[in-house]
């Protein structure tokens, strides 16, 4: 599953699961994994464990847990 956010000039993009298979449709079917991988339209990219990577996330982008501007 992919998400994004953005906040400012950057826009961080998350890669949860690995693609392992694909269905009869061709579509994807992804397996869960409990490891993320993100990357940043400025460059900064990271990759670990969810809880890991969410911190990493709002650590770059100043946001707080609760995903609001750090003061």
């Amino acid at each position: 599953m992919r998400n994004s956010i953005t906040v400012g000039d950057h826009e961080v993009k998350v890669d949860q699961g690995e693609y392992e298979d694909f269905n009869d449709q061709g579509e994807p079917i992804i397996r869960a994994t409990g490891h993320s991988t993100w990357w940043c339209t400025c460059g900064e990219k990271g990759a670990g464990p969810n809880a890991e990577t969410t911190r990493e996330i709002l650590d770059h982008l100043g946001l707080d847990e609760n995903g609001e501007q750090r003061g």
